[in-house]
């Protein structure tokens, strides 16, 4: 059993985790979550002695803090007195007959209202955001330059599921160590061959909010040079480590990621998985999960630069 994480952040791994935490290493002592997002990995693997989650977006790290610090059953009662306030739909409307243009204007309205009022509060609400986040298109966590959430509204509603991966986040996360730093400057002390580091970085030539400049300076292929230094580094101190990332998407290779594991002889492993984050058509991408250990239960897909 898996759990999934409450906060819908992209570039999620919910759907790969029946593949990816085999590949991770077994007896763990120190784990390091070091490209967070909304938590499906930490929530899903830990080290025995500490588990690090980190993730840059501060906006990000409170949603994970608001759940981590408060009673699930207090959150759920502010969340349900906020849809009755919103008068915002109770489950989800994806099935509804889509000429009843009156129930789509009025939703977008009460929807666009709660969105407003969360902007335009002095000290934002936390649990407001995460509200907005189960309504948006696409469950989208998006900002505009001036740090205010801007997603539109979707056909998706808080439900009980919503509440079960809030007591699941809350419950798990209290072993959790949550931190907001940039992962290119991380500080990776006290680590040894025992402890292991999962990094998920936004994906070069992919489709993905983080990925825009607003997003903190964004990200493409000069960062991801700065990660393999890194994790070069790491490889020197035999730390372990391992990289989610695509050799292609959408016609468009990630050459010097391939170049790069092939020069040192990293472990490459091919993963099962067409993956839109819009849900338009088919993405033809080739994910990867690259590593620098023995995976101790190899799967059948696997890939080696030797």
């Amino acid at each position: 059993m898996y759990y999934r994480s409450p906060i819908p952040y992209m570039g999620s791994k919910t759907k790969l985790l029946p593949q990816l935490i085999p590949l991770f290493p077994k007896n763990v002592n120190v784990f390091i979550d070091l490209f967070g997002g909304g938590g499906c990995i930490s929530m899903n693997f830990a080290g025995k002695i500490k588990t690090i989650y980190n993730e840059i977006n501060p906006n990000i790290v409170a949603l994970i803090n608001m759940i981590k610090n408060n009673d699930p059953q207090e959150l759920n009662a502010y969340w349900q007195a906020k849809v009755e306030e919103y008068k915002l739909p109770k489950k989800s409307t994806k099935r509804l007959d889509l000429n009843d243009a009156n129930f789509f204007n009025k939703r977008q309205e009460n929807y666009n209202k709660l969105r407003a009022d969360y902007n335009n509060s002095k000290e934002r609400d936390y649990r407001d955001l995460f509200l907005l986040s189960c309504y948006s298109i696409n469950h989208l966590i998006r900002f505009n330059s001036n740090s205010d959430f801007n997603a539109s509204s979707g056909a998706d509603s808080y439900n009980e599921k919503n509440f079960q991966c809030v007591k699941d986040m809350h419950k798990i996360f209290q072993n959790v160590e949550v931190r907001n730093e940039n992962a290119l400057s991380f500080f990776f002390e006290g680590l040894n061959e025992n402890d292991f580091v999962y990094n998920d970085p936004p994906y070069t030539f992919t489709e993905a909010v983080y990925n825009e400049k607003r997003a903190f300076g964004g990200w493409g292929i000069e960062q991801d040079y700065k990660l393999f230094e890194l994790l070069e580094k790491l490889d020197q101190q035999k730390i372990k480590w391992g990289l989610s990332n695509v050799f292609s998407n959408r016609g468009k290779v990630n050459q010097h990621l391939i170049d790069w594991c092939e020069k040192n002889k990293w472990k490459v492993y091919h993963l099962d998985r067409n993956y839109n984050p819009f849900s338009r058509g088919n993405s033809d991408n080739d994910e990867v999960y690259i590593c620098n250990y023995e995976i101790e239960e190899k799967p059948v897909q696997i890939g080696m630069f030797d």
